[in-house]
């Protein structure tokens, strides 16, 4: 809350009367905002394909040799990635969503999430985010109305600051979620390791 109005609740006790209910009401109203703000975060995240924009990045960096020696690490890495990043989509969409609710307005908020529920918005969306070009955008008659309001138009112009905002802190996104890529990659890598060498007559690795 405000310092100034604790201090106004200090100050005149039969304050505190009337802004228990006024406070009660914005927090629900803030809630109900970062619940809109959430939803329209995992719809927006599983547009994305993290795995083409960051998995990949993380197969080219293992040596062309050892890939060759062990073609199976490759798509091991990337069903790790999957995993992880499917375990902290609420987390990185709680992220979203608190950026989102600090600049755009309720008003904003309520149109994106009806635009997100047209699958040629999502499609373009998609496209757009993946680098490809965008299929025939033909939108219902509701979203191309939609579409017209300032509101829409002011959320789409917001959201796509935010995702060049994303772009930029790729880095940061990867940090969060590659140690758990790495301790699935291992658990993975290390299985069939034993699986190899046993098959092979050769002793397994040491178990730690």
């Amino acid at each position: 809350m405000h310092p100034l109005t604790l201090q106004t609740m200090r100050a005149v006790g039969f304050a505190i009367a009337l802004a228990i209910p006024a406070a009660a009401a914005a927090q629900a109203a803030d809630s109900g905002r970062l619940a809109v703000a959430e939803q329209i975060s995992r719809t927006m995240l599983r547009q994305l394909d993290m795995n083409k924009v960051i998995g990949s990045q993380m197969s080219a960096g293992l040596p062309p040799a050892l890939l060759a020696a062990r073609p199976e690490w490759e798509p091991m890495l990337r069903d790790a990635f999957s995993e992880q990043m499917k375990r902290d989509e609420p987390y990185l969409a709680r992220l979203m969503a608190v950026e989102i609710v600090r600049d755009v307005t309720s008003e904003e908020l309520a149109a994106g999430q009806q635009l997100l529920t047209d699958p040629d918005v999502l499609a373009m969306f998609k496209a757009v985010a993946s680098g490809e070009p965008p299929a025939a955008f033909r939108p219902s008659r509701e979203t191309m109305r939609l579409l017209s309001t300032p509101a829409a138009q002011s959320f789409g112009r917001k959201m796509q600051r935010m995702a060049d905002g994303l772009q930029k802190n790729s880095n940061e996104i990867a940090a969060s979620l590659l140690p758990g890529v790495f301790q699935r990659f291992a658990d993975r890598a290390e299985a069939a390791e034993t699986q190899r060498r046993l098959a092979a007559g050769l002793p397994a690795p040491l178990a730690d």
